[in-house]
Order: structure tokens, then sequence, then C-alpha cells
């Protein structure tokens, strides 16, 4: 089978590409930026160019393919660009799958996406998800709540810099999981196509449990600054009516849904948060120590 893994740089794009070659797939990877699929490239992936933001520049891709996964996002801060590649550039997708008849078309969401339309990037995901189930494909929707390897740069690092982490005056617990066996579970399922499948961790893990598991792995404190809920709300509000403070409203929307509790209905994740943090520090913290010596 020939598999086109758009998003291949990415923090899960990048473990789908080892994934997928590791289990005997032709592997052909979407790229824009050469210099940063050099890596994937040295694991045996197939590179093409092409630009979501210039759909012409997909057809290339789509040539000789039997099965996609996309894994492509924009980060919620760049709204210059998110119609552009998280709508406009998946219909085009989408378009060209169906004209290259493949047999299955995996699309990478995030959990709930519907319940919040107000967000333009959960608006989009929620709605391309309508297309894909009305495209006549076999298709997989994978839902995300998270990755593990985001809460490095979130919590773990910041603790162990001695940095201030910013959190809300309310718990919110998150079903993260380990990218790499998101990546594993979805290669695994690629062959049987099913409609929804929802990725979430063992563990719905609030700010604070983080933090504290942190604290107890490194043995350093962390500096927390809280921010009250409500004052977050009513600044949001006032922020879109202006359109030059639109973005900061749409920054504080996200932290405003993260006071919500995503519900674990069921996991099929194995890779603990505890497992994957403890292996992180004793990898830093022993190069760390490597330094000390020198």
């Amino acid at each position: 089978m020939s598999l086109l893994i758009i998003g291949a740089t990415g923090t899960l794009g990048t473990q789908l590409v080892r994934e997928a070659l590791n289990h005997g797939y032709d592997v052909k990877c979407m790229i824009r930026n050469w210099n940063k699929a050099s890596y994937i490239k040295t694991l045996g992936a197939k590179l093409v160019y092409g630009d979501l933001r210039w759909p012409e520049s997909m057809a290339e891709a789509f040539e000789g393919v039997t099965a996609v996964i996309d894994a492509s996002v924009t980060r919620w801060q760049d709204l210059a660009h998110m119609r552009q590649i998280d709508w406009e550039a998946k219909l085009a997708l989408l378009e060209y799958a169906k004209a290259a008849k493949v047999q299955h078309y995996m699309f990478c969401s995030i959990y709930s996406a519907h319940l919040y339309p107000q967000l333009m990037l959960m608006k989009f995901k929620a709605d391309f998800e309508q297309k894909l189930a009305n495209s006549g494909l076999n298709y997989t929707i994978c839902r995300f709540a998270g990755f593990y390897q985001a809460l490095i740069s979130s919590y773990a690092l910041p603790i162990l810099d001695s940095r201030t982490i910013w959190l809300l005056n309310k718990p919110t617990k998150i079903a993260y999981i380990d990218a790499r066996e998101a990546a594993q579970l979805m290669i695994q399922r690629l062959p049987q196509p099913i409609p929804e499948f929802n990725l979430l961790g063992p563990k719905a893990w609030s700010a604070e449990q983080m933090i504290s598991l942190c604290e107890q792995l490194c043995g350093k404190k962390a500096k927390i600054i809280r921010v009250n809920l409500r004052w977050l709300q009513m600044l949001e509000i006032f922020l879109q009516w202006f359109e030059w403070t639109y973005p900061l409203s749409q920054q504080l929307s996200w932290s405003r849904i993260l006071d919500e509790q995503l519900e674990i209905k069921f996991s099929y994740a194995q890779i603990s948060l505890e497992e994957y943090l403890q292996e992180y520090y004793n990898q830093i913290l022993s190069k760390l120590a490597t330094s000390d010596l020198k």
C-alpha cells in the first residue's frame, strides 16, 4: 500500500512516518519546507513538494496513492493562514483523494471540536469531519485531546529552568496521549477503516497534577501564577468586538475551554504520563549530570 502522509514534520506526523515504514508501507510525504524534512528523509520516506497554501501544488503528491493520513494543522496563533490551510486546503485535499480513488482517508481532528464553534480551528475541524463523512470515501476520523510531547515545553522544562507557569484558578483534566503510541494505534487501524477513533490517554490529568508529578521527578518546586477565570471570560467577550484584538480573543477562548472536563469513555492507550515524564527526566538529568562533570 502506498501511503501519503500530510503534516509529516509535526509531532504526530514524524511518528506516523516512522511507524508506517516499520510496517512496510511505501511512504510518501507532502513537504513544503525541505530543511525541516531532512530527518524523515533519512528514515526512508519519499518526499514530494506540496504547499497547503497553494492547492495546485498538491496534485503530484496523490499520484499512485492508495491511502492518506492528514496530520497537518495550523497553530491557533496563526489566524492569518488558518482558513486557508485548515479549511480551503482540506477541501482541496479531499477532492484530490476522490480523484485518486484512495482506499482510506485518515483525518486528524480535535476531541469534542464540535462543542466549540466560537473557535475558528475547532469549527474548521468539525465542519471538515462532516465533509469527509459525506465524501463517499472509506475514512477514519482520529480525535485527540493533546500529546505528552507538548507538556515538555509547558511544564517539564519551565519547572526545571525555574520559569513561571500561568494557570487558571480552576482545575482542568485532559487525557493527553504519547504521540508515539498514537501513531502506532493509527497505523494498526489503517488496513481496517472505522469511521471514528478517539485517541485519548489512559488517565485525565489536571495542570496541578502534572506540575506535582514534574516536581517529584525533577526535585524542583514550580513557580505558579494563577489567573481568575471570570475575568478571563469578561476580557474575551470585550476583545472580540475589535478586529485588531480578535486574535487575543481567540487565545483567551482556548484558555477558557481548557476549564472543561474531557471525560474519558474508553482509551486504547497504555503508556502513562508517569512513564513518559520519567523517561524524559531520566534522559535530561543524566545529560545535565554528565555536563557538570566535564
